[in-house]
């Protein structure tokens, strides 16, 4: 006869279930999308700073470095900046050099600045 309230030791213990052993799809399924959601977010980070760097280069910093190429002769002409030879303007300012690069687009950064201000 069973007693109102009172919990058997049979009642106590935890039941166990044993878990199914999953197989090699479902398993890489599951780790290949935990692990697509641990990168994911840093990937698209990345795309997204690379494309902001080639549009500021193509559409803004591109034109600065060509304006600045072409004004220095002229300043120089007028005794406000350095005497240089034309050739030796183009080869600083060359559009495939990583410094040419990083100033145009440091130049776009701040211009678009200055424009939101």
């Amino acid at each position: 006869m069973k007693r109102e309230g009172v919990v058997t030791d049979l009642e106590r213990q935890p039941v166990r279930v044993r878990r199914r052993r999953l197989g090699f799809g479902e398993d890489f399924r599951r780790f290949f999308l935990r692990g697509l959601a641990t990168l994911l977010p840093t990937l698209i980070t990345l795309w997204l700073l690379v494309w902001v760097w080639d549009f500021l280069w193509e559409n803004l910093g591109r034109h600065i470095i060509w304006g600045i190429r072409g004004i220095w002769p002229r300043l120089a002409a007028a005794g406000l900046l350095s005497k240089a030879q034309d050739d030796d303007i183009a080869l600083f300012w060359n559009y495939d050099y990583l410094r040419t690069r990083l100033i145009g687009v440091g130049l776009a950064v701040i211009l678009v600045y200055v424009v939101g201000v």
